[in-house]
């Protein structure tokens, strides 16, 4: 087995697919990958692996220093065949030949994916955050690609209420990214979650290293929640990835009007079915995955879900400013006609609101429309 996560090292950091690996352990010894460019073709790997592979077994060191990496970073390698991988990531059309997991990592639960855009507003946030903490009160894993945005507001929403959660890293996992959520990171494994990638230490990330770890994400849940995203956002490609495994996507919808939400409206579009409702979500899962009302009042009871940090009201804000304030809070790109009608307001206490929210730097007006502002 040892033999086994030395060669599985070497193979994946060379770029060599799945079905390689799978061939070579199948029909050969394992050794005979060092047997050079014969046995390579012969195995069916292409021109640039073959130059990768040569190159990383020229530097003699290489596997016994990733493994001394591992060690000190208190990871792991697992292999395909390994009892540890999981089982749904053979669901895909190229799963890893390993991960590098750092924590504690139950492939074997429920889990859920929360995705959506790193550009979220409050409204996004605020839904990802809720979402999270109430599957992970009912005892259901969550899964995020630990970026800016969604991914954090849903590892926030796990860790907000002692549950479990897991990042899948588009880098190496000594390349923390976004630098931001190292904080964030350590408390993952700290409460019991676990920190993933398919990448050898030291990978930076690129423009496609994050979208082909979106698969990943997707591949280790039993199904996917787009919290929001735009037409363009890597969400649409993890929502994709999901779909081609034919598990259920889902939804949380948002105002036609808001470009963050042209995507996820799309997907409903397209066939995805939305979440009206979150405590409706969770409990039609917690009946799915456990049938026990004594879990379903886990999940469900009333909580207490601590504010993500962006939603706390100024202080020195008067009470109809600060309704104001929450009401863009809640979704950016707000007309004032808009905030009068939901915030109760005249029009004049409206207007004068947002002058002084946009003087403290609070708010800011584009084209008409009203966001949280910068500060």
């Amino acid at each position: 087995m040892s033999n086994l996560r030395r060669i599985g090292i070497l193979l994946n950091a060379a770029g060599v697919s799945s079905k390689i690996f799978e061939k070579l352990y199948t029909n050969y010894d394992l050794n005979q990958i060092y047997d050079g460019e014969n046995f390579w073709s012969e195995l069916g790997l292409t021109f640039p692996q073959q130059k990768k592979l040569r190159a990383l077994i020229s530097k003699a060191s290489f596997i016994d220093d990733e493994l001394e990496r591992l060690e000190n970073f208190h990871a792991r390698f697992v292999t395909m065949f390994d009892p540890e991988y999981p089982a749904r990531l053979r669901d895909l059309k190229r799963p890893p030949i390993g991960l590098y997991v750092l924590g504690n990592a139950d492939f074997r639960r429920e889990s859920v994916a929360i995705v959506g855009t790193r550009k979220c507003d409050e409204y996004g946030r605020r839904n990802a955050f809720t979402l999270a903490a109430k599957l992970s009160r009912a005892g259901i894993i969550v899964i995020s690609g630990g970026a800016k945005g969604i991914d954090t507001a849903a590892h926030q929403g796990a860790l907000s209420v002692d549950g479990v959660t897991f990042a899948v890293f588009g880098t190496g996992l000594d390349k923390i990214y976004p630098k931001s959520n190292r904080d964030l990171f350590e408390k993952i494994t700290q409460k019991g979650g676990a920190l993933i990638s398919e990448y050898a230490f030291g990978t930076h990330g690129t423009l496609w290293t994050f979208p082909d770890r979106n698969r990943i994400v997707t591949g280790l849940a039993d199904r996917t929640v787009v919290v929001q995203s735009p037409e363009d956002g890597g969400a649409m490609i993890t929502a994709r990835d999901a779909k081609n495994l034919n598990r259920e996507v889902r939804v949380i919808p948002g105002s036609i009007n808001e470009p963050l939400n042209k995507g996820t409206n799309q997907l409903v579009n397209d066939g995805a079915k939305n979440i009206p409702d979150i405590d409706e979500f969770v409990a039609e899962l917690v009946h799915e995955f456990c049938d026990s009302d004594a879990q379903l009042k886990l999940g469900l009871d009333e909580i207490s879900l601590p504010e993500p940090e962006a939603t706390k009201i100024p202080p020195d804000l008067s009470d109809d400013e600060a309704k104001v304030y929450s009401l863009i809070q809640i979704q950016g790109n707000r007309t004032l006609d808009a905030l009068v009608s939901e915030s109760g307001l005249d029009l004049m206490t409206v207007n004068s609101a947002l002058m002084m929210l946009e003087s403290l730097g609070y708010v800011q007006a584009l084209g008409g429309r009203y966001s949280l502002g910068k500060i």
